[in-house]
């Protein structure tokens, strides 16, 4: 089949509605007793890249194993004093079918592969932390309203870390000016976890750096500054607003905005994919940011990366539905009168057109561009690989819940 076309499968997958976190509102809790059964049962369409076979992931393996044990190992030597071993377990087994479902081209005995699992744990971490919303108390003392404070001190003070002038005489001499900035915060002062991430980070930049000697801490940090700074703002606002429950207020295009925005670790995400072509296909790095093709090329990252979202909020609604997280656009149309199926069929129209406008925009980069620019096709592989191998993830990590709830139909 030629590179600019492609197959469709059939994603099937089910929700069991009898398993309710408390922490849900009663307003959630309510619509969801009120469905019709206790499984919901959707589907839809997704495309399938060429060259790509069902076998070619597989569900565990010995190997898979042994990794998933050694980050676990790791994770328990940087993070034991406040990590506990199950979810040390929990996050090494994500970690591990995360970065072999989405970065399908990285061996899994290869060194990038374990460093993108680090940092994806440290993501992960910061993503249940953020969703942990467990503030009992009103007044300043709550969790919610630290937080509110955390994330506004939190992109001020990133913002005069960035304006750091001058070389990198050392590498060492600069991390102790961000990391001494970084000390005074309250955030690290009343969280002491963040301190052990920190010293995690800066344990592992050196082991980047034997991949790729270019990778200095200036483009360490400016790889995702700017959507690290957004994300901060974001998750500030959502907080405060849902605190004074005016969230629930804004329209349902508003709140996909900020809810875009306000994807937790979604700049780290996004920071390792950039990183992932510094020390993996650089020369797609140096590509995508050339003419003429560059604003197709970031049409296309764009598209993939809402194709992520919406992916996010239906096969992860049986997460949402266990830990109690109502961030989701299923959640926020569920608060806002709409039934839970009626909520799940517009998000999975809203996916079926997507994945056709992607299968298009995909077609045109690649007829137009790929005979004169080789690395199109590289590009594009990368991406296809990583929304493909989502349901995977999905299917897999022990985090969602959903084992033997997800199945994809090639027929």
């Amino acid at each position: 089949m030629p590179t600019n076309e492609m197959n469709t499968c059939r994603v099937k997958f089910s929700v069991k509605l009898d398993q309710l976190s408390e922490k849900l509102s009663t307003k959630v809790k309510n619509v969801i007793k009120s469905s019709p059964s206790t499984v919901l049962e959707k589907e839809f369409d997704f495309f399938v890249p060429p060259m790509w076979s069902a076998d070619s992931i597989a569900e565990t393996s010995p190997e898979i194993t042994t990794v998933t044990e050694e980050i676990e190992e790791w994770i328990s030597d940087s993070y034991s004093s406040f990590v506990s071993p199950v979810y040390g377990e929990r996050l090494a087994n994500h970690a591990v079918s995360y970065i072999l479902r989405i970065f399908p081209s990285y061996p899994l005995g290869d060194a990038k592969f374990r460093i993108l699992c680090y940092y994806f744990i440290v993501a992960f971490i910061l993503d249940d932390y953020f969703d942990d919303n467990t503030g009992e108390g009103d007044g300043d003392d709550s969790a919610e309203t630290k937080k509110i404070k955390y994330f506004e001190t939190a992109t001020n003070t990133i913002g005069e870390m960035f304006e750091m002038k001058g070389e990198l005489v050392a590498l060492h001499h600069h991390f102790n000016q961000v990391a001494t900035k970084a000390m005074g915060m309250d955030l690290f002062k009343e969280q002491p976890f963040f301190i052990a991430i920190a010293n995690s980070i800066e344990d592992t930049l050196p082991q980047i750096q034997e991949i790729n000697k270019e990778i200095t801490l200036n483009k360490f940090w400016a790889a995702f500054k700017v959507d690290f700074r957004l994300g901060c703002e974001s998750v500030r606002w959502t907080l405060m607003n849902a605190r004074s429950g005016k969230l629930d207020s804004f329209c349902v295009d508003t709140y996909r905005y900020f809810k875009a925005k306000n994807r937790k670790p979604k700049g780290i995400r996004k920071w390792l994919r950039k990183l992932s072509k510094h020390y993996h296909h650089s020369g797609v790095h140096r590509f995508a940011r050339s003419d003429p093709v560059q604003s197709r090329l970031r049409r296309v990252v764009r598209h993939s990366q809402k194709l992520f979202g919406l992916m996010n909020d239906v096969l992860g609604l049986q997460k949402d539905l266990l830990y109690g997280e109502e961030d989701g656009m299923v959640m926020f149309k569920v608060r806002k009168g709409t039934s839970l199926n009626d909520a799940v069929d517009e998000e999975l129209k809203l996916l079926g057109d997507y994945v056709k406008d992607y299968m298009e925009l995909r077609k045109s980069l690649l007829t137009e561009f790929e005979e004169k620019y080789g690395q199109v096709a590289t590009f594009v592989k990368f991406v296809d690989a990583a929304l493909h191998g989502s349901p995977y993830t999905f299917r897999d990590s022990i985090k969602y819940g959903m084992k033997d709830q997800i199945r994809m139909d090639y027929k």
